[in-house]
């Protein structure tokens, strides 16, 4: 006897958002990045800093993100019922 499985893969990525750029001054020092738009749920949220190599560090498993210091940053969002994510 022989049977069988059909094995279907499945990559939905959760939608993410497009962020501006941010400016920080001597009157506003502080910027606030907010992707709280996009969790909640099965999704969450997370925020990394890039360094010169375009690796992650100083990462928040935090929708919300305050911001001092100049440099790029990356929103990720992660689906956690299937595990796939997608980042800005």
């Amino acid at each position: 006897s022989v049977d069988t499985v059909m094995v279907v893969a499945s990559e939905d990525r959760p939608d993410v958002p497009t962020f501006g750029n941010e400016l920080l001054t001597c009157l506003n020092p502080t910027v606030t990045l907010d992707g709280s738009a996009f969790v909640g749920g099965n999704l969450t949220g997370r925020w990394c800093q890039l360094d010169s190599n375009n690796l992650e560090i100083n990462c928040l498993d935090n929708p919300l993100l305050i911001v001092s210091a100049s440099g790029t940053y990356r929103f990720q969002v992660t689906n956690t019922t299937t595990g796939c994510n997608n980042s800005v």
